[in-house]
Parts: C-alpha cells; sequence; structure tokens
C-alpha cells in the first residue's frame, strides 16, 4: 500500500487520496490484483466530484448485461 502514492499522482489517480483512508480504515496493508485494476479503470472513468458515478450503476456480479437491473 506504500507504494501506490509513489506509482500515481493525483493526476494519474485523482481518488488515490481518498482510496489510501479507505484502506488505512480496513486495516489492509496489501491490495490484490482486481483491486488495483478496479481502482485504476474508476480513476480513469469517474470525476472527482462522483458526479458520473450511479450506485447501481453497474452489475453487482459479472452476469451478462442483460440480466443486471
Amino acid at each position: 500500500m506504500g507504494l501506490l502514492p509513489i506509482v500515481l499522482d493525483s493526476n494519474r489517480a485523482p481518488h488515490l487520496d481518498f482510496f489510501m483512508q479507505f484502506l488505512e480504515q480496513q486495516g489492509e496493508l496489501r491490495i490484490t490484483l482486481d483491486q488495483w485494476e478496479s481502482f485504476l479503470q474508476f480513476n480513469s472513468a469517474i470525476r472527482l466530484d462522483l458526479s458520473n458515478w450511479e450506485e447501481g450503476g453497474a452489475c453487482k456480479y459479472h452476469q451478462p448485461a442483460e440480466d443486471c437491473s
């Protein structure tokens, strides 16, 4: 977890500070590859003010899109 601020900066990962706070609150010392990829995708897709984020906007499970509701 300590390497995240070294690898990323606020331009590449505007949500980094919030993510680091979340990990610290959870007591996590490391993240999985899946968490890393999800975090990077979230950073590239979601604005810092979260104005384009929808809580129910994605499937909770990996199902075909037509099954998401």
